[in-house]
């Protein structure tokens, strides 16, 4: 990652209730230079959202109990910056759709190849880095016109 970042750390939390799927992709995650979390569950992924900053969610959709897309919703719900890929075996229009309506960035079909997992956490990070240039243009905008109007009284 970029040392001038403005964002030091990216955060990464992957969602995956097979716990061997789960730490591979936490390894491969890791040493792109991701600092990542893991949650077997829906529910424990939410607990760590209560807890941390994460700017990128990995989850799969077939999770025991609350599932990905509910997930996804509520995730959302409590921030909507954060970027949410998910992962299905099963792909059908309907459900690529539901992805998309509830907000979801991208989706990668299950088996998941790393070098297309990588791809698509490094769109996700880019995306998030132009949003902070496009807000912190905006805040010295701001400023940058309230200097001028408060130096006109």
């Amino acid at each position: 990652m970029n040392k001038s970042s403005p964002i030091p750390e990216f955060r990464v939390l992957i969602v995956e209730d097979d716990s061997a799927t789960r730490k591979k992709k936490k390894k491969v995650v890791t040493k792109a230079g991701y600092f990542t979390d893991e949650a077997s569950s829906a529910e424990v992924a939410l607990e760590l959202i209560q807890k941390n900053k994460y700017h990128i969610v990995v989850t799969d959709i077939g999770l025991p109990g609350q599932d990905g897309l509910e997930l996804l919703q509520e995730i959302k719900k409590r921030d909507p910056l954060i970027q949410v890929v998910m992962l299905t075996g099963e792909v059908t229009m309907s459900r690529t759709l539901q992805t998309l309506e509830f907000g979801a960035t991208d989706f990668i079909l299950k088996p998941v190849d790393v070098e297309e997992l990588l791809m698509i956490i490094r769109m996700c990070e880019g995306k998030i880095l132009r949003w902070w240039g496009i807000m912190r243009a905006a805040f010295r905008r701001k400023k940058k016109e309230e200097k001028q109007f408060g130096a006109g009284q």
